[in-house]
């Protein structure tokens, strides 16, 4: 899996485009250097582009990703909000979303990115 990570043009969000299948296990240093980036700069919102990536991860893997793997590193914080852009054909992040949010992260599923950013605006009203 190869990444790309920028901060949007209106410094609102860290942009994650992610290439190629991945498990959850690849996805942590991808995780580490877009979270150290949004600490770094102030940012709290991220939008990863998995249109272009799935999970191929197992329902085991993925669950301790939720419940284990990012608390261990302490990389999610509550005020981090994770949107993720999906293709409309691709049902492979759905149990991370629900997993994700079952351990008190905020993460959720979008098709376009006008949603995606929307969610932002209004998780921070």
């Amino acid at each position: 899996m190869e990444y790309i990570i920028n901060i949007s043009e209106d410094r609102t969000y860290i942009g994650v485009k992610l290439l190629g299948d991945f498990t959850s296990k690849e996805m942590m240093g991808c995780i580490v250097e877009s979270r150290t980036l949004g600490n770094n700069e102030g940012i709290h919102n991220y939008l990863v582009d998995s249109t272009e990536a799935r999970n191929v991860d197992s329902v085991t893997g993925q669950r301790e990703f939720a419940y284990s793997d990012i608390k261990k590193i302490e990389l999610a914080k509550a005020t981090d909000i994770v949107a993720c852009l999906v293709d409309p054909g691709d049902d492979s992040h759905n149990f991370v979303e629900t997993v994700t949010n079952n351990a008190g992260l905020i993460f959720k599923l979008f098709t376009k990115i006008e949603d995606a950013i929307q969610f932002f605006e209004i998780r921070h009203k």
